[in-house]
């Protein structure tokens, strides 16, 4: 793969792995809980930077959203899973894809 192609190809599949690992977590979670409430995809997505599973639990999907503790922990687990993924997947790919550049 020439670097041109790479500049193009890369940045593409990194945020393919992003949006992928949202994707796939907040359907995972819709699965997990027994009603998914309106707006919770927003507030999924809004509070991803909130530090601390408890923390985000009580403040964003008890208090905001009026889930229940179980439920709320459930939630703020995957959204530490998206992180996590994301990650992982950045990782991932990037090692991958160094040995594919030449230059």
């Amino acid at each position: 793969m020439s670097p041109h192609q790479a500049s193009i190809l890369i940045p593409m599949l990194m945020l393919c792995i992003y949006f992928g690992s949202f994707y796939f977590c907040i359907r995972w979670a819709k699965r997990r809980v027994s009603v998914w409430k309106r707006y919770s995809t927003f507030a999924f997505l809004r509070s991803m930077g909130m530090l601390g599973i408890k923390r985000r639990a009580k403040l964003v999907w008890m208090e905001e959203l009026g889930y229940d503790e179980p439920e709320a922990i459930i939630l703020a687990e995957y959204q530490t899973r998206v992180s996590l993924l994301t990650f992982a997947g950045f990782f991932l790919f990037g090692s991958i894809a160094v040995s594919f550049v030449q230059s």
